[in-house]
């Protein structure tokens, strides 16, 4: 993508070269002003990644007093 957008190919042009989208490939373009590949795929691990996950069973130093009341 950043070889063809850099050979100003339009986002209609790319996103049938690579099978996609012309309005997802148009998207990734602006987020990056120059487009860099590299850039984008870090930011998209970060999303990916980076944010904390909500979960129901969250161990708490309490909870190893609770059971070993109950022992």
């Amino acid at each position: 993508m950043e070889v063809l957008n850099g050979q100003s190919y339009s986002a209609r042009a790319i996103a049938l070269h690579l099978n996609r989208s012309n309005k997802t490939i148009s998207r990734e373009l602006n987020r990056f002003h120059p487009f860099c590949a590299e850039s984008a795929h870090r930011q998209a691990l970060q999303r990916r990644y980076g944010t904390r996950k909500y979960t129901k069973f969250v161990r708490h130093e309490g909870a190893n007093r609770l059971s070993a009341k109950k022992r």
